[in-house]
This record gives structure tokens, sequence and C-alpha cells, in this order.
């Protein structure tokens, strides 16, 4: 039996079948049909399931040292540990694929990462970790299709090291600088914009001898695209990729 009060009623009594109960702050009751929750099972919402599945038992499987890491990430955000660990992984669980996964095995001039569809993914991001195999300093070009002539685009560059911070525009395409013999990461993010020109924004962390500076990078093409199937990384002096440099694509897939 279910009794209540409201402003209307002084009490109520009897079966609620098929029906909802609130009880809001302001001490109102609601009554409303039931709803339930809509549950096609489609596949795509059920590999959704499984992927979340997946993370939670990764999660249970982390060491006390591992989450507490998580944990001291979170508090800048206010979160839980486990939630900023589901944040971190959020990519995989909504269909964040990993698309080509490449480490050079020789010195290389280009690397090429091809079969591709950026108008099925939207757009790409790539996690590149590439050491110069050179004794001088020299950029690296991400050229999408065969655009590969560095007089076809525009570099905005800021960075920022120690107390310095600087800026420029030039024409040529730099997407990420390596300093001599030294690895430098990046994440790249890949798009074409409604015009059909490609954009590419690179982030890098760029380990200098003195000091260690962050560089930012944004590439726009002087050419339009209806799409993108090959992207390839070309090093400004010839084998001038070490071995070991890898990049990573990702994209997204239904």
């Amino acid at each position: 039996m279910a009794k209540g009060k409201s402003r209307i009623f002084s009490s109520m009594s009897g079966a609620f079948k098929n029906m909802d109960v609130r009880l809001r702050r302001n001490m109102v009751i609601e009554l409303a049909k039931l709803r339930i929750p809509s549950n096609p099972r489609t596949p795509q919402q059920q590999a959704i399931r499984k992927r979340y599945g997946e993370l939670v038992g990764k999660w249970r499987s982390l060491s006390p040292e591992e989450k507490e890491y998580y944990n001291q990430q979170a508090k800048q955000l206010k979160i839980s540990g486990w939630n900023y660990f589901l944040m971190v992984q959020w990519g995989i669980i909504m269909g964040f694929k990993k698309l080509k996964d490449i480490t050079l095995e020789t010195t290389q001039t280009e690397i090429v990462l091809d079969g591709l569809d950026i108008n099925k993914h939207g757009f790409y991001q790539i996690i590149a970790m590439i050491k110069n195999a050179g004794g001088g300093g020299q950029r690296i070009l991400c050229c999408p299709e065969d655009h590969l002539d560095d007089s076809e685009y525009y570099t905005e560059t800021a960075w920022w090291g120690g107390s310095s911070y600087n800026y420029s525009r030039d024409n040529n395409n730099q997407t990420l600088y390596l300093e001599p013999l030294r690895p430098t990461m990046a994440v790249i993010l890949i798009m074409l914009d409604p015009d059909g020109y490609p954009h590419i924004v690179s982030y890098t962390g760029r380990d200098r001898a003195s000091n260690t500076q962050l560089q930012i990078f944004h590439v726009t093409g002087c050419f339009t695209l209806s799409n993108i199937t090959k992207i390839t990384f070309k090093s400004e002096t010839t084998d001038g990729m070490a071995a070991g440099s890898r990049i990573m694509v990702f994209g997204y897939e239904e």
C-alpha cells in the first residue's frame, strides 16, 4: 500500500500500477505514467556496453599505485579517479579507434599513411613520437594526399619556453620541429573546413638542451580537397626520421 500527502490531497492510498511516483524538494508528490527507458539493443549500443565493461575490468585490475596516479590527476578537476580514468579512455567507449600504428625499423624520409577516409571518420588525431636522425634541427611536414610541396602551406607558430614567448607566420608546412638527435612528441588534429581546405593543428613538446618548449603549429593548405585518403609525414632532410619513430592514427568509427 502506498500513502502520501500533497497540497491537493490530505492522503493517498492504494496500489499504483504502472505509475511513477516522484517526491520533489518542495514536498510535492507527482504521479505520472511509468516511463520505461528504450532498450533497442542495437549492435552499436551493445558494442558500447561491452567496451564500458572492459574499462571497468581494466580499472579494477590497476594496482593501487596506478589508481593513485588517476586520483591525483582527478583532484585538479574535482572528480574521482575513476571518472578521470573513464574520461581519458572516453574515445574508446565512443568509437574512437586506432586505425594505423607504424614504427620505423630503419631511418626514413617519408612515412605514408594510406587507406584513410576522412569523410567516413570525420577527423584524424595523430600521436607521433619522431626522433631526429641527424645532427641538425629540422622540420617535419604533414601532407594530405600528394601535396608535398612546402610552398602550398602557411604555418602559424606560437611557442613558450621558460619566460620566453614567440609567434611567427611562415609560407611553409611545419607540423613539428626536431632538435638534433632528439625525439619530439606531437598530438596532431586534422580536418577539412566547410570549403575543403585542410587544417592541421599540432601540439608538441620540444626538448632542447637549455629548456623544454611548448609549441603550437596551425598549418593551413592553400588548396581544397574533397577527401583525405592519404597522409604523408616527410622530413626536411633525407632519412631524417630515425628508427624507432612511431606514428599512431585515430579516428571515429561507428
